[in-house]
């Protein structure tokens, strides 16, 4: 089993090409907010500028608590965090949460420049899912 740490992320970091900003893709669930606290620890060490993004995909009924519940993580670090919102209507005879996951990624895309790295968190049980995205 992999441990995770802000030593170890740093060390993933440093064997990449260096990044001109960093963005964590921030959905307030459990893995991202250990990823969003990992890089907070190590901000002075990124040579990069740090930010946050949260897609709310208007699914849930909880949705704007989630929203509201990263503002405040992100505030509390002083990590400036951008709020995409995605209308949750989609079209007929697609998966809500197949349409909300490609809405996501392009909505991710869609927020950095050249040269910017989009950092996500997933835990064990998203290995299906990633290799499934890796299959299509």
């Amino acid at each position: 089993m992999i441990r995770f740490s802000p030593e170890a992320l740093r060390a993933v970091l440093a064997a990449l090409p260096k990044a001109t900003a960093y963005w964590i893709a921030f959905s307030g669930g459990q893995d991202s907010r250990v990823l969003l606290h990992a890089l907070a620890a190590l901000r002075n060490a990124l040579e990069a500028p740090l930010q946050a993004a949260h897609v709310n995909h208007g699914l849930h009924a909880n949705a704007p608590r989630w929203t509201q519940a990263c503002t405040e993580v992100c505030e509390h670090h002083t990590i400036p965090l951008s709020v995409v919102q995605l209308d949750a209507r989609h079209p007929a005879g697609n998966s809500p949460e197949a349409w909300a996951r490609e809405r996501r990624y392009l909505a991710l895309q869609a927020l950095m420049h050249e040269g910017e790295m989009m950092l996500t968190a997933h835990h064990r049980d998203d290995q299906g899912e990633t290799l499934l995205m890796q299959l299509l």
